[in-house]
């Protein structure tokens, strides 16, 4: 598969941006500006070929800011969503920071030609308070980018960008902005505030489970969004957060008809079945998942949780349950050789492991 860096920013992309950039700003020297944004370009990669693009605009537009964001703006005017326009709120969080209300502003309105998700960052280190009351107002804002930004900008470990240190030591401080948008209707804006919610249950679990307890989840937003959020507290087996979807009691279950795959080359799809059977005189709420303990290059197991059911079962009724994994190497997965084995996790409990061969 060709690499995101060489669809996205490629060349002819490039020289297409030069000649956009030439039609707002006459005085650009178009020949110059796409020579220094491809030179070395095969050595970049993304993220340092958005950040050349913005050192390039810098040095091309007007040495005033307030003028070079001026021609920015006449750029992106009328144009759609694209990766290529990161390279704006990377502009304004590198050049900007001593012009705070332009700055700010124009990370706002840029967001919806990209994400300014990672370039709000600055501004909260710059000026915390200012900036999360800022991001309050976009709350309200018609636009679904600039809602989602005020949500995911604020998000105290968002992948690929500086941790905020002040949002993980205190999760209350950008907890009223995920209030604002508990019941957004945009799908867009509720995975935001749902991978929100997991990073905070990273360092604060309890907290933010009694948080989300206090919500209205007959709201159909709200509860999705509580669902999402919790779903890492969910394969852990926190309890309070089993306790939200009431299936926090301690399973009276028997496994029958346990099958597995007892070999398996790299590769190779491994499967299992297993029927699960209900001990319980009452009907019981299950959450189940399956456990993979895979070995690693040193020997030792790694554990890794995958999500497989949640069903109510009466009293000695029955649900037969079948999965499978593909053995084939990721970049965020790499498998190797060894005994690796597998379990269910009902309701937050581990059940009997199973082994079997990789090769």
């Amino acid at each position: 598969m060709e690499p995101l860096k060489d669809i996205y920013m490629n060349k002819d992309i490039l020289r297409q941006f030069a000649r956009d950039m030439k039609k707002v700003y006459p005085k650009l020297n178009e020949k110059e500006f796409y020579q220094a944004l491809i030179k070395g370009l095969d050595q970049l990669e993304l993220k340092a070929r958005i950040e050349r693009a913005a050192d390039v605009a810098y040095r091309y537009l007007p040495s005033s800011y307030e003028q070079g964001l001026n021609v920015l703006y006449r750029f992106v005017e009328g144009k759609d969503n694209k990766l290529l326009y990161l390279f704006l709120p990377n502009f304004i969080a590198k050049y900007g920071q001593e012009d705070y209300e332009r700055s700010i502003k124009a990370i706002r309105d840029f967001t919806q030609y990209s994400s300014s998700e990672e370039g709000v960052r600055i501004f909260l280190e710059l000026n915390l308070n200012k900036t999360i009351n800022y991001m309050m107002k976009w709350t309200t804002s018609k636009n679904v980018h600039i809602r989602r930004l005020a949500s995911e900008g604020s998000r105290p470990r968002l992948p690929w960008a500086k941790k905020i240190s002040a949002f993980i030591e205190d999760p209350q401080l950008a907890w009223p902005i995920l209030e604002a948008l508990k019941e957004d209707c945009e799908k867009y804006v509720q995975k935001s505030v749902a991978n929100h919610i997991n990073d905070i249950s990273k360092d604060h679990p309890d907290w933010v489970v009694k948080k989300v307890s206090q919500w209205d989840r007959s709201c159909e937003p709200t509860a999705w969004i509580v669902k999402h959020g919790m779903r890492s507290l969910i394969k852990r087996g926190h309890k309070g957060a089993l306790k939200l979807f009431g299936t926090h009691q301690l399973p009276k279950v028997e496994l029958r008809e346990v099958n597995w795959k007892k070999s398996v080359k790299i590769g190779q799809v491994f499967n299992f079945q297993v029927e699960i059977v209900s001990k319980s005189k009452k009907e019981q709420v299950l959450m189940i998942d399956y456990i993979m303990h895979f070995v690693k290059n040193n020997g030792k197991s790694s554990a890794k949780v995958f999500k497989l059911k949640k069903c109510k079962l009466s009293s000695k009724e029955s649900v037969l349950l079948k999965s499978k994994y593909t053995f084939k190497d990721l970049s965020t997965r790499k498998h190797y050789t060894g005994r690796h084995s597998w379990q269910l996790k009902i309701n937050g409990e581990a059940m009997q492991s199973y082994a079997f061969e990789v090769m």
